[in-house]
């Protein structure tokens, strides 16, 4: 028995499928880890990817807003149910600093392979489709890129999950984040966001993506202005990384 047909006949169809994903853009790319820029089949290298202190979701019901310290650390939180797959450290904090900066694409493909693998596989509801958070116009152009539209589509190709980019439209172009207390956050990006596109009929559950969460104000901020529209819409929020550092 060949290697492929012993792999197959072992693994279910969507570890195979996973894996046979990878192996493709090794063989397109004859690429390096992302991180310790290695020669690896992957993205990202095996020993980096079991090296990332991971949140244990399944301690909290696939729910991050069940852990108390990450609860308590947002300022307000518009949304049912919240999955990330670490704090904001090195090396994902780094992946998504040159995603955001230096516009380097097969990061949003690490980025996105890590979410799907460590974020969603034990989610017993998936949403009907994922609305990644939009960047001001002004800063768009400025950018060229949203790194958050960018993760957000290749997650939508990994879990075949419709991705919706146009729905929102950022009407306030806002302080950078980073620069405010939690309290200023909230105020800076209160009615930042208005629906640019009905969704379809039939639509009743969504995941917003955000690649970084810190507070929660401009991810809750955007389900606020789509539950004015859908009051009854059970709406996620997903994200790579939560900062700053809590207990897990």
């Amino acid at each position: 028995m060949d290697i492929i047909h012993y792999f197959s006949s072992r693994w279910n169809t969507n570890k195979w499928n996973s894996f046979a994903k990878k192996m493709r853009i090794c063989l397109e790319l004859n690429q390096h880890c992302l991180i310790c820029q290695q020669s690896s089949a992957f993205l990202i290298c095996h020993y980096c990817e079991t090296d990332i202190d991971y949140y244990k979701l399944i301690n909290f019901q696939h729910n991050l807003l069940n852990n108390m310290s990450i609860r308590l650390g947002l300022t307000v939180s518009e949304f049912d149910q919240l999955i990330a797959i670490s704090d904001y450290q090195w090396p994902l904090a780094n992946l998504i600093t040159q995603l955001k900066f230096n516009a380097k694409s097969t990061h949003a493909r690490g980025l996105a392979q890590l979410f799907y693998d460590h974020g969603l596989p034990s989610v017993t509801k998936l949403p009907e489709a994922i609305i990644p958070i939009p960047l001001h116009k002004t800063r768009l152009a400025q950018r060229k890129y949203n790194q958050a539209a960018v993760i957000a589509l290749e997650i939508a190709k990994m879990s075949q999950i419709p991705c919706l980019p146009d729905v929102l439209h950022r009407t306030k172009n806002t302080s950078a984040q980073t620069e405010l207390s939690a309290s200023e956050r909230q105020k800076n990006t209160q009615g930042a966001f208005t629906l640019n596109k009905t969704l379809t009929d039939g639509i009743s559950h969504i995941a917003l993506f955000d690649d970084v969460i810190t507070t929660g104000a401009t991810i809750s901020s955007a389900a606020a202005a789509l539950r004015s529209h859908y009051p009854k819409m059970q709406i996620d929020a997903w994200s790579i990384c939560i900062t700053p550092k809590r207990e897990k």
